[in-house]
């Protein structure tokens, strides 16, 4: 594998992609098996336990911290019939019961909140924002979903 010079061609098809916003960084393109290639993130395979748990009722969400450290900041977020909302959670230690009826605020403040959030932990903005938009349609579509960001412990 070996670095690209920048504006290098990208693999690209007929067909679009959500991946291919994951590309718009400023990363310099990777070279391996004659393909270049600038992705910087993608869904794939972790080898911890998750500590935050989520149990849905009808009419919320009971956040519950399994872990022996307290997740710094949770971020639940709800898509329902067009109408969005969220709610921010610092410091979570012990069980947190929110109702969907709390959750107010639009989708676009929800992932400048994840992409600030994001920035702070180290991803530079325009990774941040890429990843967000490369993720867009599965984490803010129809249904909830809670963010937490970690770092990796080892």
């Amino acid at each position: 594998m070996q670095v690209d010079k920048p504006g290098a061609a990208l693999p690209q098809s007929a067909d679009a992609s959500h991946y291919y916003a994951a590309r718009d960084t400023d990363a310099w393109p990777l070279r391996s098996e004659g393909e270049n290639e600038k992705l910087l993130f993608y869904r794939g395979l972790a080898y911890f336990g998750v500590d935050l748990k989520a149990v849905v009722s009808d009419t919320g969400v009971l956040l519950r911290n399994d872990g022996a450290d307290t997740v710094s900041e949770a971020i639940l977020f709800e898509n329902h019939a067009g109408k969005t909302g969220y709610q921010v959670i610092h410091n979570l230690r012990e069980p947190v019961s929110i109702r969907f009826s709390e959750l107010t605020g639009a989708t676009g403040d929800v992932q400048q909140i994840v992409e600030e959030e994001s920035v702070e932990m180290g991803l530079y903005r325009k990774e941040a924002q890429a990843m967000i938009k490369t993720w867009q349609d599965s984490w803010f579509e129809e249904g909830s979903v809670c963010f937490t960001l970690c770092h990796d412990r080892r």
